[in-house]
């Protein structure tokens, strides 16, 4: 079949060298280097190897020597000629994910558009990198509208829960969009029975789900009432209802709600037992109230925040001492490398948590656990690595536009 055919090319792009190491350029942006460039190149190879071998081929053969406003219009001019299956099978998703990195981005997102709208068959086989490319391009131009009503679209259609998943709702709680972000956590909890996912997905999956739960009995006012109610939606959904673990949903609620202050001791926090675990898990849900509380941060766009500084938590690179000591930033460099690497699909994580940890240290100074001297520190290695980082990424730092509400300075285009 023809779509094998482009796939065996496009498998090949992972062995070629060492500088691209992954097949998919649905966001060849998102990435060091294009993996569509190198399938040009050997795509352009093949071509001196042998004459085209059929109408398809030899669409292709123009496809990939053209510019990305050139490859739209040969896939839309496709779409007005009728595709038989062959042609569907040769084209969708692929020349549609191979355009992207050669297009501009308005173009390429009303070209989606065109698809999800006129030809939902054929959008449907990319929908999770089209909706996650359409997401990105709404939120970097502050169109929240759109956003809601494509992922009102998408998610009814959602038959599985594929890398784009995740990290395309992680950006909605960030930009504190609730509403379209829960209807995402909905949609892959409805998934959880009928797709083959691993357990890392299926607490990702739970725990996007609960917090939705969790901001609603936070909102009910967080008494017992609230609470018992929560309950009972989890129980439903087939949450761990171990005594102990519901108890430590209570304390959370608790915290969040600003009902318990805990003056935390610093050898209440360090360390590898389970006991400092639970208590830095705790001090978590005590920073969202900090953030919601003192920085009007959205309670969803908190969670995250919270997430996100949990998840520089390793044994092997940074640990609650560091903070309360002052972050060096060898380790949190360390840190953004691997959320920044060739197989990373969000590289959003890296300025947030950047974010994250900025929030952290001053969240830590204001209640005394970490003294000025060390929080200090940790500023200014986040400062010097932001500055880096803009750097870097040069042109696509605009696309983490949508990040800039959870500064101290908001210029988050979604803001009123």
């Amino acid at each position: 079949m023809e779509r094998q055919k482009r796939r065996r090319i496009r498998s090949a792009v992972e062995r070629e060298d060492d500088v691209v190491r992954f097949a998919d350029s649905a966001h060849g942006e998102l990435f060091a280097s294009s993996p569509g460039d190198v399938l040009d190149r050997l795509s352009s190879a093949n071509v001196k190897r042998r004459k085209p071998e059929s109408a398809i081929d030899r669409w292709w053969d123009r496809y990939l020597a053209s510019a990305g406003t050139k490859r739209l219009a040969m896939v839309r001019e496709k779409l007005v000629d009728g595709l038989d299956e062959s042609w569907r099978e040769a084209l969708f998703p692929e020349a549609v994910f191979e355009a992207e990195a050669h297009s501009e981005p308005t173009e390429y997102v009303a070209f989606l558009e065109t698809l999800a709208n006129e030809h939902r068959e054929l959008y449907d086989d990319g929908l999770l990198w089209f909706m996650r490319s359409r997401i990105t391009h709404y939120l970097t131009v502050g169109d929240a509208t759109k956003i809601e009503d494509a992922v009102k679209q998408d998610a009814a259609a959602m038959t599985e829960t594929g890398d784009a998943f995740y990290g395309t709702l992680s950006m909605l709680r960030l930009a504190g969009l609730a509403s379209p972000a829960d209807t995402m956590a909905v949609a892959g909890l409805r998934l959880m029975d009928t797709a083959e996912l691993m357990p890392w997905a299926i607490d990702e999956l739970f725990n996007f789900f609960m917090d939705s739960q969790v901001r609603q009995c936070v909102a009910d006012g967080g008494d017992a009432a609230a609470i018992a109610k929560m309950e009972a939606i989890l129980e439903q959904h087939n949450a761990n209802m171990d005594p102990g673990v519901v108890l430590m949903r209570a304390e959370m609620i608790r915290r969040l709600c600003g009902r318990t202050k805990t003056k935390w001791l610093r050898n209440q926090l360090v360390g590898n037992n389970h006991q400092s675990s639970e208590n830095c898990c705790l001090l978590s849900f005590d920073f969202s109230h900090w953030l919601t509380s003192e920085k009007a941060i959205a309670p969803i766009a908190a969670d995250e925040l919270r997430v996100l500084v949990l998840n520089t938590l390793s044994r092997d690179g940074l640990t609650m001492r560091n903070y309360l000591d002052g972050v060096l930033q060898a380790l949190l460099d360390q840190h953004l490398a691997g959320l920044l690497g060739f197989m990373s699909l969000d590289r959003f994580k890296a300025p947030a948590t950047l974010i994250a940890v900025e929030h952290f240290a001053e969240f830590l100074n204001d209640t005394g656990l970490a003294k000025p001297k060390a929080s200090t520190a940790s500023l200014k290695s986040v400062h010097d690595l932001d500055s880096q980082l803009r750097r870097m990424l040069n042109e696509e730092w605009q696309t983490f536009a949508f990040l800039d509400s959870l500064r101290s300075t908001k210029t988050n285009p979604l803001d009123p």
